[in-house]
């Protein structure tokens, strides 16, 4: 047995999409349990729901409850009755052999998680596009063993670990786990072929929202899991680097103040950041023959490294000392 789990909270555009494809899933029914847990949605989400229950009362469990995403996770997997766990985000649609692909993985004992490829569903939207190509290429470029999954597309063995999600975590209780499983000597699994379908950020207010949360909460996850800085089969070594940088070129300007020299010395880090962003806004742009979509990668990487610089900054400010604090304690 399957039990997908689906937390949401104002998904009233996305919902329906996404409860349809999974009852249209090619999968046992039998076999299959999902549990929609609503934070008090008040646009119209909590109705549709409602009517979806009554239509599936035996498959379909809704719970409400007012909580962040991995208390609700915790919560449900007390209540759930599957053999593997399924993670699915409500502004989502999953192709219909997902778990038909998925679960044979999982049946190796030495396999504790697998995910596969998220798509763009809100692709008419040229920025969501462009977000989703970048994403694409990252999915893409992932080996057959990782070490991480966002909840929009993984499906977990339940019994491997006595593991709860890290509720301190708004964002990255998704990689916390994924490096617990890893770090218990079992593997990731990635199946391309395990497709997912999700709505992206359609403009660069609510994007960088999104990933200036990534970079508060970046700082909390990697001081639990810092040596998977390196390992880290999502999230690609050169992304980690560029906020240090972009710290380091704003510490040489600082500097400039004193001595002109380390103005030019950031000057000249800057431009160099600012080139591998065209270069791999052209990369992107020919790989999925997309020319026109060079200036909107061009911003989406800016924006990224910009939001996840300021962010990381406010989550050493808002973590660090109080983590040191707790150490003198010896709490």
């Amino acid at each position: 047995m399957v039990s997908i789990l689906i937390p949401t909270k104002n998904a009233v555009k996305t919902i329906s999409q996404c409860l349809d494809s999974v009852l249209s899933l090619d999968y046992p029914k039998e076999g299959l349990e999902v549990y929609v847990i609503d934070a008090f949605s008040d646009d119209g989400t909590q109705e549709i729901l409602q009517e979806y229950q009554k239509k599936n009362v035996e498959l379909l469990h809704v719970i409400e409850a007012d909580l962040n995403v991995p208390q609700a996770y915790n919560m449900l997997l007390k209540e759930t009755k599957g053999e593997f766990i399924g993670f699915l985000d409500g502004d989502a649609v999953v192709d219909r052999n997902w778990l038909k692909v998925l679960v044979p993985f999982l049946n190796s004992p030495q396999v504790g998680g697998g995910g596969g490829i998220v798509l763009t569903l809100n692709d008419e939207n040229r920025f969501a596009q462009c977000v989703g190509y970048e994403l694409q290429d990252r999915f893409e470029r992932m080996p057959k063993y990782c070490t991480r999954f966002p909840t929009d597309n993984f499906l977990m063995r339940k019994n491997i670990l006595q593991l709860n999600f890290d509720e301190g975590l708004d964002t990255g209780y998704d990689a916390d786990m994924c490096y617990s499983i890893v770090n218990s000597g079992l593997k990731i699994v990635y199946v391309p072929d395990a497709i997912v379908y999700h709505y992206h950020r359609d403009s660069v207010k609510k994007f960088f929202k999104q990933q200036f949360t990534y970079g508060f909460n970046a700082i909390r996850l990697y001081i639990k899991h810092f040596f998977f800085i390196t390992k880290d089969t999502k999230t690609r070594k050169e992304m980690f680097f560029q906020p240090p940088i972009i710290l380091l070129t704003f510490f040489f300007f600082l500097l400039g103040i004193l001595w002109q020299p380390f103005i030019y010395i950031g000057l000249t880090i800057t431009a160099s950041l600012l080139i591998f962003y065209v270069v791999s806004a052209v990369r992107l742009a020919n790989k999925f023959k997309d020319p026109s979509s060079i200036p909107y990668l061009f911003v989406i990487f800016i924006t990224r490294v910009a939001a996840w610089t300021i962010g990381g900054v406010y989550g050493v400010i808002k973590t660090v000392p109080a983590l040191l604090l707790k150490t003198i304690r010896g709490d």
